[in-house]
């Protein structure tokens, strides 16, 4: 995971399954984080370029740095 503006956090990972989703991954953070959900940039194997967007439906892969970003208000 990455803070927004922050540094990338390798000393203390978020664990997820292979095969794996945003989605699920803002299951496991909070259950309303899906409801606030508007958009996650990611770095790392599974996207064309660092830092693209993606929404809710797209698989993470290992050694991905994501960031998440919620609406305002929420």
């Amino acid at each position: 995971m990455r803070p927004k503006g922050g540094e990338k956090d390798f000393k203390e990972p978020l664990i997820a399954r292979e095969g794996d989703t945003v989605e699920d991954i803002c299951n496991k953070l909070h259950r309303s984080m899906k409801r606030q959900f508007r958009y996650g940039l990611i770095w790392g194997k599974s996207v064309k370029f660092g830092g693209q967007r993606v929404g809710l439906d797209h698989i993470v892969q290992d050694e991905d740095v994501l960031t998440i970003i919620k609406t305002r208000g929420a």
